[in-house]
């Protein structure tokens, strides 16, 4: 009996090395192949996936000891690029300056009622939502009055009788209580696009950068995101600047790794971990409840994060006494980041 147990699992052993291992390899071919770079969304799952079976592998089966080790071998190289959030970052730690409180959120088409709510209850001097529909950010931009200064992209056109066309693509609105500068978009096609303003802070204006990708694909999606990452390396990155990004794919694509190369800023999650808001989906099913991280935001080195966590929403629409409470309703998962801007205080 004992013998067959052995057998078994080191057929399971052998057959998750394969199977894990053949995935990685495709994985690997993401900086040249949009499919590669799409898989690598699944790599923080897949590498548990290998290293789970792995240990006890290694230590119990001596006769297939070699696949467990190659099986483990997976597992970190999968497991690896996630782990350095949890890093603090380096660098001095200064306490003089002034706080400036972020909320970003990939929102979609669900009801905004919990949105509006989480954000009247917070109140955040910044609020960025990306992948709205055209009822959703009229909803938004009707309600959300405190904050007064308001950019909304694409904007919504006239046509010839009068009449306002409808959205093709998704929107971003940025919500502030502070002033935007100098508010201007370049856009690289399918429903990529890069905002820039400044927000007026104490006596100094700090430069904010908003970054849409769409999820990786063929064609004209992969030109759009190639051209938006090489533009970045053409831009300035100034000490007190602040990058969001609706990534359209997780921290461990290509993608993410040229937008830290191209600003040279810093990764808001580290020392706080992974914060993962993005639902895993392989070529557009989704995969239970597994996320990975989707929304960044990255900043330079005069800019000190405090803090940066997200909570979970259930997207349900207001009532006549309030929020509905819909347990099947889809999640939405905003971040809260706390930020500290260098030499600002008075």
């Amino acid at each position: 009996m004992k013998d067959r147990i052995s057998l078994a699992m080191e057929g399971v052993g052998a057959g998750l090395f394969w199977v894990l291992g053949g995935f990685t390899l495709l994985i690997l071919t993401a900086p040249f192949f949009w499919m590669g770079e799409a898989l690598s969304d699944l790599r923080w799952h897949l590498g548990f996936t290998a290293l789970l079976p792995a240990l006890p592998g290694v230590l119990l089966l001596p006769r297939r000891r070699l696949t467990f080790v190659g099986l483990f071998a997976v597992g970190v190289l999968n497991v690896m690029p996630g782990l350095r959030v949890y890093v603090p970052p380096d660098g001095e730690l200064f306490e003089a300056g002034v706080e400036l409180t972020v909320v970003e959120v990939h929102w979609g088409t669900a009801p905004t009622g919990a949105l509006e709510l989480y954000i009247a209850q917070e109140t955040p001097d910044l609020l960025v939502v990306t992948g709205l529909d055209q009822i959703a950010r009229e909803t938004l931009k009707e309600r959300l009055v405190a904050w007064p200064h308001v950019q909304t992209w694409p904007p919504l056109l006239v046509d010839d009788s009068g009449g306002t066309s409808r959205l093709k693509e998704d929107s971003t609105m940025v919500f502030s209580k502070l002033p935007l500068e100098d508010f201007r978009v370049l856009s690289f096609g399918q429903g990529a696009y890069l905002m820039e303003t400044e927000l007026t802070l104490g006596d100094l204006p700090v430069p904010l950068r908003v970054g849409v990708l769409p999820p990786p694909g063929p064609g004209a999606v992969s030109a759009s995101r190639a051209g938006f990452l090489e533009e970045l390396d053409e831009r300035e990155w100034p000490p007190r600047g602040i990058f969001l990004c609706d990534l359209g794919s997780s921290d461990a694509t290509p993608a993410f790794g040229d937008l830290l190369d191209s600003t040279e800023y810093s990764d808001s999650r580290r020392g706080f971990g992974r914060v993962a808001t993005l639902p895993v989906s392989l070529l557009g099913f989704p995969l239970g409840s597994l996320k990975v991280p989707g929304e960044f935001l990255l900043h330079g080195r005069e800019i000190r994060v405090l803090q940066r966590y997200t909570e979970k929403l259930h997207a349900a629409e207001r009532d006549l006494i309030g929020l509905a409470k819909d347990p099947n309703a889809p999640t939405r998962w905003p971040i809260r980041t706390r930020l500290l801007i260098h030499d600002l205080a008075p």
